[in-house]
């Protein structure tokens, strides 16, 4: 549910300001507003999942600090 260190992601904290709007107002707009919040964060992680890029960036990220680490020590 949470992000590393236990801190919320910016979808999460998103989700839950819209649940804690409508819990307070139990308004229908506010309702409204949480379900596309809601649909949109699940959206985000099904496709995620199905294509696999936050797989794909994690890898980028990753072997773009392993080169960078290897040309670091070619240069010493």
């Amino acid at each position: 549910m949470f992000g590393s260190g236990g801190d919320m992601s910016n979808e999460q904290l998103i989700q839950q300001m819209a649940l804690l709007q409508w819990l307070s107002s139990q308004s229908v707009a506010d309702r409204k507003m949480l379900a596309v919040v809601t649909g949109v964060q699940v959206g985000r992680e099904l496709l995620n999942r199905i294509t696999g890029q936050d797989k794909v960036d994690a890898y980028k990220v990753t072997s773009s600090t392993h080169t960078s680490d290897l040309q670091e020590v070619i240069s010493l």
